[in-house]
């Protein structure tokens, strides 16, 4: 078994893909909000972002689901999924504590600039997958990143 402190092989040694069931890579930085907000400049008409282990990150225009793969972000791993909830609940405990509990939370999420989320963050097959509806076009005034909770 492999230590999850590995490092990418040197660039002359031959590609290797892991399986599935292999030892966690190194964790690699999201930037959730360029995320979402490259996610949304895809299409005009996204109306869904979905972020599930072992997909690309995807939209929905129009009912249908389109892959976006991004350089790096080609399959997302649980380990991204975790970090992009994270990223999204922020401090705020109550769908925090709501997802540990229930499997599931709901909650609002906001981008300065880009725009208001509904997300819906659940955990299926021991992972977890967001889906992002957007929200009113207008841009959220209080800030970025900031996240309430959905009543």
């Amino acid at each position: 078994m492999s230590t999850p402190t590995q490092t990418m092989p040197p660039p002359t040694a031959p590609a290797q893909v892991p399986a599935p069931s292999s030892a966690p890579a190194a964790q690699r930085t999201i930037h959730t909000a360029q995320l979402v907000a490259a996610m949304l400049k895809s299409n005009s008409h996204v109306s869904d972002l979905i972020f599930s282990p072992g997909r690309a990150p995807q939209v929905e225009v129009s009912g249908q689901l389109t892959e976006l793969k991004y350089k790096g972000l080609e399959c997302l791993s649980s380990q991204d999924t975790l970090s992009i909830a994270n990223d999204i609940i922020g401090k705020n405990e109550s769908p925090s504590r709501k997802l540990e509990q229930d499997g599931s939370a709901d909650l609002s999420y906001g981008i300065a600039g880009v725009g208001r989320f509904r997300v819906n963050i659940f955990k299926q097959r021991g992972s977890c997958a967001i889906v992002n509806s957007r929200g009113h076009p207008r841009q959220d005034e209080r800030g970025e990143g900031v996240s309430h909770p959905h009543h």
